[in-house]
């Protein structure tokens, strides 16, 4: 037998067929290569870790915490496990010829096991709570169909600039982001420079206003609610101090205390740091620290420091710093004029030697 079907023709919830939770003897039917388990209440998988004959492997909607014996099965190519529970999924790095993954709803967070799987066509993490999808960059391009996005600038994530230039701008219905840096001059509240500032509604009027400074690793916190500000203070990341702009812990804890539930043994002060970076991955994709790091827009020659040469009809960059070796590119394009290359490099090795490389 090398195919096998348990899933239950409709979804457990929807059927009064008893679900399968005990799989011990699949074990033996060692020529298997394509398993369904879909809507059963499996929790071990210790039986299925022989089978390295399976190409193909449903496991949607089965309470499984423990995907290790999965490690061992080096030919699948496809494997869904949707509503996952586990803990660890490094096993899943073992899996190089996995072209399908199915992970939504999954409890996957750190996605590192998975950023070596080249071989992956398909991958599927709607509603997991995945830190850093920018670890997938190095196989993004390689993904026919995934359910995410990696933005490479804050243009592709819907921003727009300000129309004095100095911040980056997104909104929707729900929140509203703004983006500083230094360099764009200074934005209209001093305190907002070089941060990411999150504006976000919450229930009952109130209102949440963070900004995370990544240069200094602080956020500043404040409240309010129908105009009136309700508590401001900054939080420390590196050291974990708190610093109280108006009213004291005692106060600022009631004012957070009523617009936000604390989770089981969390700091009340540190429930406005939870909301924020949570809000920022569900709407980018990525941390805070990844999102500020984002241009604004596409480089283009001139903010990567080349000048026009009109007069050659090339863009040109040149390297001329002490200590520094000295480096000469040319770019070229036929609508700028007449040239027999389209990129060159020059850089002296030594007083004897030259790299020169032309690029057509």
């Amino acid at each position: 037998m090398t195919r096998l079907d348990l899933s239950p023709e409709m979804p457990r919830y929807m059927s009064d067929e008893p679900s399968i939770k005990n799989i011990s003897g699949l074990e033996n039917f060692a020529n298997l290569e394509v398993l369904d388990l879909s809507y059963q209440a499996v929790t071990d998988l210790y039986p299925l870790e022989g089978l390295n004959k399976l190409t193909a492997l449903s496991l949607d909607e089965n309470p499984v915490a423990d995907i290790t014996p999965l490690a061992g099965l080096t030919n699948l190519q496809y494997l869904t496990l949707s509503n996952c529970a586990a803990q660890d999924y490094s096993p899943l790095a073992k899996l190089v010829n996995l072209k399908f993954l199915r992970l939504d709803n999954s409890t996957i967070s750190d996605v590192s096991p998975l950023a070596s799987l080249t071989n992956l066509k398909y991958l599927y993490l709607l509603n997991s709570p995945v830190n850093d999808y920018s670890l997938f960059l190095n196989i993004y391009p390689n993904l026919a169909n995934k359910d995410f996005i990696i933005a490479s600038t804050l243009e592709e994530l819907g921003f727009s600039k300000s129309d004095d230039n100095t911040e980056a701008k997104y909104a929707d219905e729900s929140l509203g982001v703004i983006i500083n840096h230094s360099e764009w001059g200074p934005p209209p509240r001093e305190w907002d420079a070089n941060g990411v500032r999150l504006s976000l509604p919450l229930e009952d009027g109130y209102i949440l206003k963070a900004t995370f400074h990544p240069d200094i690793e602080a956020y500043v916190f404040g409240m309010g609610k129908d105009g009136e500000p309700l508590m401001n203070y900054v939080y420390d990341r590196k050291t974990g101090s708190f610093t109280f702009g108006s009213g004291d812990r005692q106060s600022s804890e009631q004012a957070v205390l009523a617009a936000i539930d604390a989770e089981e043994g969390e700091d009340m002060l540190l429930a406005p740091m939870r909301v924020y970076d949570d809000t920022i991955k569900k709407n980018f994709n990525m941390t805070a620290d990844r999102l500020y790091a984002l241009p604004f827009g596409p480089p283009t020659l001139k903010n990567l420091g080349f000048f026009p040469d009109t007069a050659n009809a090339v863009w040109l960059y040149e390297q001329r710093e002490e200590g520094e070796r000295d480096v000469n590119i040319e770019i070229h394009r036929p609508e700028w004029g007449e040239k027999d290359f389209d990129f060159s490099f020059f850089t002296a090795l030594s007083d004897e030697y030259r790299v020169f490389v032309i690029y057509h």
